[in-house]
Protein backbone atom coordinates (compact mmCIF):
# COMPACT_ATOMS: atom_id res chain seq x y z
CA UNK A 1 0.00 0.00 0.00
CA UNK A 2 1.41 3.36 -1.04
CA UNK A 3 0.97 5.91 1.72
CA UNK A 4 3.27 8.59 0.35
CA UNK A 5 4.85 9.23 -3.02
CA UNK A 6 8.18 10.84 -3.74
CA UNK A 7 9.34 12.20 -7.07
CA UNK A 8 12.93 12.61 -8.11
CA UNK A 9 14.98 13.38 -11.18
CA UNK A 10 17.75 11.19 -12.52
CA UNK A 11 20.19 12.81 -14.89
CA UNK A 12 20.97 10.30 -17.59
CA UNK A 13 22.18 10.33 -21.17
CA UNK A 14 19.19 10.44 -23.56
CA UNK A 15 20.42 7.54 -25.66
CA UNK A 16 21.00 5.39 -22.57
CA UNK A 17 17.53 6.23 -21.26
CA UNK A 18 15.95 5.42 -24.61
CA UNK A 19 17.73 2.07 -24.86
CA UNK A 20 16.82 1.18 -21.27
CA UNK A 21 13.19 2.19 -21.79
CA UNK A 22 12.87 0.09 -24.95
CA UNK A 23 14.35 -2.94 -23.21
CA UNK A 24 12.17 -2.50 -20.11
CA UNK A 25 9.05 -2.26 -22.27
CA UNK A 26 9.85 -5.06 -24.70
CA UNK A 27 11.37 -7.56 -22.30
CA UNK A 28 9.35 -6.88 -19.13
CA UNK A 29 6.36 -4.87 -20.33
CA UNK A 30 6.97 -2.04 -17.86
CA UNK A 31 8.38 1.48 -17.82
CA UNK A 32 11.50 2.78 -16.14
CA UNK A 33 9.57 3.95 -13.09
CA UNK A 34 8.47 0.40 -12.34
CA UNK A 35 11.99 -0.90 -12.96
CA UNK A 36 13.33 1.68 -10.50
CA UNK A 37 10.78 0.64 -7.86
CA UNK A 38 11.79 -3.01 -8.34
CA UNK A 39 15.41 -2.08 -7.87
CA UNK A 40 14.73 -0.19 -4.63
CA UNK A 41 12.62 -3.02 -3.23
CA UNK A 42 15.35 -5.53 -4.07
CA UNK A 43 17.96 -3.25 -2.52
CA UNK A 44 16.02 -3.06 0.74
CA UNK A 45 14.58 -6.57 0.97
CA UNK A 46 17.12 -8.92 -0.60
CA UNK A 47 20.20 -10.00 1.37
CA UNK A 48 22.34 -9.18 -1.68
CA UNK A 49 21.69 -7.15 -4.79
CA UNK A 50 24.08 -7.24 -7.71
CA UNK A 51 23.79 -5.15 -10.83
CA UNK A 52 26.44 -5.31 -13.51
CA UNK A 53 27.81 -1.99 -14.69
CA UNK A 54 29.97 -2.87 -17.63
CA UNK A 55 32.80 -4.90 -16.18
CA UNK A 56 32.23 -3.72 -12.60
CA UNK A 57 29.77 -5.10 -10.11
CA UNK A 58 27.30 -2.59 -8.70
CA UNK A 59 28.33 -3.31 -5.11
CA UNK A 60 31.86 -2.04 -5.73
CA UNK A 61 30.63 1.20 -7.26
CA UNK A 62 27.95 1.59 -4.58
CA UNK A 63 30.45 1.10 -1.75
CA UNK A 64 32.56 3.92 -3.14
CA UNK A 65 29.50 6.14 -3.52
CA UNK A 66 28.56 5.54 0.12
CA UNK A 67 31.67 7.42 1.16
CA UNK A 68 29.84 10.61 0.13
CA UNK A 69 27.80 12.24 2.90
CA UNK A 70 25.37 13.51 0.25
CA UNK A 71 24.66 9.94 -0.89
CA UNK A 72 24.26 8.74 2.71
CA UNK A 73 21.72 11.48 3.43
CA UNK A 74 19.76 10.72 0.25
CA UNK A 75 19.60 7.01 1.07
CA UNK A 76 18.50 7.75 4.63
CA UNK A 77 15.62 9.84 3.26
CA UNK A 78 14.68 7.07 0.85
CA UNK A 79 14.71 4.48 3.62
CA UNK A 80 12.49 6.74 5.74
CA UNK A 81 9.96 7.04 2.89
CA UNK A 82 9.73 3.27 2.49
CA UNK A 83 8.87 2.61 6.15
Amino acid sequence: MLTQAAHFTIRIDRQLKGRALRKARTKYGVGLGTMTKWFYRSLLEAPEVSVLIGEKVFDEVFDRALQSSKVKKSLAKLAYLTQ
